[in-house]
């Protein structure tokens, strides 16, 4: 079982049931609801850092990866 959710793994899971509670509920009913917010949480983590290290303040590189990997969003 995954560790528990740090910050951005709540604020991601806080979004998604506020904006996307179909998605939501299917995921948490599909057992996958908790894998997916740690892939998130962890892909933010990594592209954050990598945007760190080549200049970006954390701000900035915040704003670039919450929306690319934090917020789940429904498949097109």
């Amino acid at each position: 079982m995954p560790p528990n959710l740090g910050e951005l793994g709540r604020r991601a899971k806080e979004h998604s049931k506020e904006f996307f509670p179909q998605l939501y509920q299917h995921l948490e009913e599909t057992g996958q609801l908790l894998q997916k917010l740690h892939e998130a949480e962890q892909s933010t983590l990594d592209e954050l850092v990598e945007l760190v290290r080549q200049g970006l303040n954390y701000d900035q590189a915040m704003e670039l990866v919450q929306e690319k990997y934090l917020f789940l969003r429904p498949s097109r």
